[in-house]
Parts: structure tokens; C-alpha cells; sequence
């Protein structure tokens, strides 16, 4: 079992790996630096992927969560949850967290420091396999909510 000071060196560890390894991207990022947090823009094949990355040490997790830059209408609400579970079956790393009662979607991906550190290849990984995810996604639930799909079509279409 880690005590604080080891918890803090590993957080502050970590958070400096994410800050290098974005600047070897030569990505701009804003830094919040007392949350250990990041706030950058990826680049997917059509939209600009907007990333929140926070190095948590009281969970000693750090979190990628990128929201879609849509809300489902309340109507569409049903259908995008069949959406999602289709898509969160076949996904590897990750998962779409959506929420029924406000239509907010998002990307999360996480990975746990607790007894180890995170070195900078896994967090660019982590990087580019959440820019890539929802690339490959946010058209397919874009056209669930703004679409009456039926069940076939929409598991045909998150495919």
C-alpha cells in the first residue's frame, strides 16, 4: 500500500508524462496544474475531437473523456442507448458513456497508476486510440440522432 508521498510522486510523475508527451506531438494544450488536468483538441478524418485529461491522485487514475458535440434529442434517447451498447460490445480500450436523463454522450478511457507508473508510450496510446474511436463513431451516433432507425438499422450501422 502506497502512503501520500509516494501517491503525490506518482501523480506528479504522470501528469509531467502527459505534459511531455503532448508537447513531442507538438500539440497545444491548456494545463491546469493544481487539478493535473489538460484540456486539448485532437484531430480526427471530419471534426476537431475536443480532450479533457485529468491524472486523479485520490484515485491515482488518469481519465480521457471526450464529448460528443451533440445532445440527443429526448425522443432519439432509446434508440442511442441500443447505439451505444452495440458500440461498447466491440470496443477493446474505452467505452461511450451516455446519459439517458440529459442526452450528453461522451468517449472514456482510463488507465490506473496505483503501484506503478505511467510512462509516456501508454499515455500517447491512450491519446490516439481515443482520437481514432471517436472518429470512427461520432458520425455513426450523429446519424442515430438525427434519424428514426430501427434496430437492424442501427446495429447494421455500428458495424
Amino acid at each position: 500500500m502506497q502512503d501520500d508521498n509516494e501517491t503525490a510522486v506518482l501523480t506528479e510523475m504522470t501528469y509531467l508524462n502527459l505534459c511531455e508527451m503532448l508537447e513531442e506531438l507538438d500539440l497545444s494544450f491548456e494545463r491546469d496544474e493544481e487539478q493535473y488536468s489538460i484540456f486539448c483538441v485532437g484531430r480526427g478524418d471530419d471534426l476537431p475531437i475536443p480532450l479533457a485529461i485529468q491524472v486523479d491522485a485520490h484515485r491515482m487514475l488518469v481519465s480521457l473523456i471526450s464529448g460528443m458535440p451533440f445532445d440527443v434529442p429526448e425522443e432519439r434517447r432509446t434508440d442511442m442507448a441500443v447505439a451505444v451498447s452495440y458500440a461498447n460490445y466491440r470496443l477493446v480500450d474505452g467505452s461511450f458513456d451516455f446519459s439517458y436523463k440529459t442526452g450528453k454522450l461522451l468517449f472514456r478511457l482510463t488507465a490506473s497508476y496505483r503501484e506503478s507508473l505511467i510512462g509516456k508510450d501508454l499515455l500517447r496510446y491512450m491519446l490516439f486510440c481515443s482520437v481514432q474511436t471517436v472518429d470512427d463513431y461520432n458520425d455513426k451516433f450523429q446519424t442515430v440522432a438525427e434519424n428514426s432507425l430501427t434496430r437492424a438499422e442501427i446495429a447494421a450501422l455500428m458495424k
